[in-house]
């Protein structure tokens, strides 16, 4: 695919960079949106910006090279604990700085006895919208991906990031797909039943993913 969009001198634009930006700029419009909706005091996350930045940058650092320990050595644990902190270069989880956003979300959350469902309402949408666009930038950096297929959808990457140089499965793709089924189920439901909307948020969303 195209993991570098273009490449000036010694500065490098990655795909998965411009679609992480994309996503966090768009899903934050659209989080605005619903927690103008919602009546949510901003000032929570304005307060502990810096701190939920931290977390979200360590966490997908840190679970990147997790999952990717065994490419440093299994003794060499200086190397990669040492890079965790190399923000500028390539290397990050999508997964995992949701969850760095999450823990220090909910610590604060618990800290200022701040009810985290209206924010857990106010996120899913963009958070999903996010998702999809994210899932292309996996898509042109060649990560995310599944296992070889012979099925004729099947993806051949040439990148260095994908140990399979046969066809495989695009995972991102069936992501996005499914995102499509569930936010369009949402909507069917929703207008079928429509005193729900004001209940049926998150936790709908979480039921038709699983």
């Amino acid at each position: 695919m195209a993991p570098i969009l273009f490449k000036i001198g010694p500065f490098a634009l990655y795909s998965l960079w411009v679609a992480l930006s994309v996503a966090f700029i768009v899903g934050t419009l659209l989080f605005l949106k619903r927690a103008k909706y919602q009546r949510i005091d901003l000032n929570f996350i304005l307060d502990h910006s810096v701190s939920l930045l931290g977390g979200t940058l360590l966490g997908s650092r840190l679970i990147f090279f997790l999952m990717n320990w065994g490419y440093y050595g299994p003794l060499n644990w200086i190397t990669p604990l040492k890079h965790i902190f190399f923000f500028w270069q390539p290397g990050y989880s999508f997964w995992g700085g949701i969850l760095g956003f999450i823990l220090v979300f909910l610590f604060h959350a618990v800290k200022k006895r701040e009810n985290p469902i209206p924010w857990l309402d106010s996120v899913t949408m963009p958070f999903l919208i996010g998702m999809m666009i994210t899932n292309v930038g996996q898509l042109l950096d060649g990560q995310g991906y599944g296992k070889e297929t012979i099925l004729p959808w099947g993806i051949t990457f040439e990148s260095t990031n994908v140990k399979y140089t046969v066809p495989v499965h695009p995972t991102q793709i069936y992501s996005i797909l499914l995102i499509v089924a569930i936010l369009g189920t949402r909507k069917m439901i929703l207008e079928k039943w429509p005193r729900l909307k004001e209940e049926a948020h998150w936790w709908s969303i979480l039921c038709l993913w699983d």
